[in-house]
């Protein structure tokens, strides 16, 4: 498996096709769907409206969090984005709330009251949330961390240039950060089981995330003569 990724990262363009298919199918999955009213009842998957509150709940929490690091803690260089992962990070928000929503047999059946009840979430479901709580913790850290580099004891910026993160997380890997943002994204699949049109975006987090991360972790060891050797990409020990 190592070895077939160590193959494909260096090609971009397959990594920007991966990319533009796995979204472009999950946003085909999540905007079709509910104007079929004839398969409609079939991919309803979730039986109660409390699911899809909870599921909202935590992708809003998610979002917030990652909005406040990015207005008050992460500190970003001159280099500009490209416009393509601009682009799809944009349509990538606007369909994560859709995809849940399309499938809520509550959210489509009138008669029943949008409220949330603990007593129809599982404990399958609640171990979901705890994980999802604790990917999110452990990533703002990684946030933090990665700031640190930029800033003095003080909290000023005194450069903007790159630098190696040590101990905790990235003593294993480059990318923690994508190794829980995977993490964020699974959780949330165990809170909506048998989610369809969900997976899509899941797995296109997955596969987006490691490509990245092997493509991060390549550029560092290019440009640290002194990289760890022993760290990964993205997945401690494994990749």
């Amino acid at each position: 498996m190592i070895r077939i990724f160590q193959a494909m990262v260096p090609l971009l363009p397959f990594y920007l096709v991966c990319v533009t298919l796995g979204l472009s199918l999950a946003c085909m999955l999540t905007l079709f769907f509910p104007s079929c009213p004839a398969i409609v009842p079939a991919l309803t998957t979730y039986d109660n409206w409390s699911t899809t509150i909870l599921a909202l709940s935590l992708v809003l929490f998610h979002v917030v969090r990652r909005l406040w690091e990015s207005l008050c803690i992460s500190v970003y260089s001159d280099t500009t984005m490209n416009l393509f992962h601009y682009v799809v990070g944009i349509i990538h928000y606007t369909i994560l709330p859709l995809s849940i929503v399309c499938e809520s047999r509550g959210f489509f059946n009138s008669r029943q009251g949008l409220v949330f009840s603990a007593s129809e979430i599982t404990p399958w479901q609640w171990f979901g949330v705890v994980l999802f709580l604790f990917c999110n913790r452990e990533q703002h850290l990684i946030s933090k961390e990665i700031a640190a580099l930029r800033k003095a004891p003080d909290g000023l910026i005194f450069n903007y240039a790159h630098g190696i993160c040590y101990g905790g997380w990235f003593d294993y890997v480059s990318c923690p950060h994508f190794l829980f943002e995977i993490g964020i994204y699974l959780s949330l699949w165990i809170v909506l089981p048998g989610a369809y049109a969900y997976q899509f975006l899941a797995i296109f987090v997955f596969v987006n995330q490691i490509f990245a991360g092997q493509i991060t972790h390549r550029w560092y060891r290019r440009t640290f003569k002194a990289y760890p050797t022993s760290r990964k990409a993205v997945i401690p020990y494994i990749l």
